[in-house]
């Protein structure tokens, strides 16, 4: 007989991902990258204009979240829906709606261009 294994995710107060096994019934503490720093709730505050942050979203409640990238930007919006000028809409994540961004983590500033082996030396 084979057991199901099913791993959940949460974040303790204090910014540590405990994820529980509850096929085998154990835990474990998941330690955070220290150049990304610690997971921020997003009902606690949002990133400044213009950051790029892993998100934490959950999109219903019979799937488990994931990560993905997004960044808090200012929106901006056609009010006439015919592609025509734009305006600003108010703030927010670029590729998701507020209520589904469980926790962000700032991105660190991007490596130097010269670290890309692509580009022509």
């Amino acid at each position: 007989m084979e057991v199901a294994v099913e791993f959940l995710s949460t974040l303790d107060k204090e910014n540590k991902i405990t994820e529980i096994n509850r096929g085998q019934e154990s835990e474990r503490e998941v330690g955070l990258s220290e150049g990304l720093g610690a997971w921020v709730p997003a009902q606690e505050r949002v990133p400044a204009v213009g950051t790029e942050c892993v998100v934490l979203v959950r999109y219903s409640l019979d799937r488990p979240p994931f990560v993905t990238v997004d960044r808090w930007d200012v929106q901006r919006e056609d009010p006439t829906g015919m592609g025509g000028p734009t305006i600003e809409t108010g703030e927010g994540w670029s590729d998701n709606f507020d209520c589904d961004v469980i926790a962000w983590i700032e991105i660190p500033p991007h490596p130097p261009a010269e670290w890309d082996q692509r580009l022509p030396a």
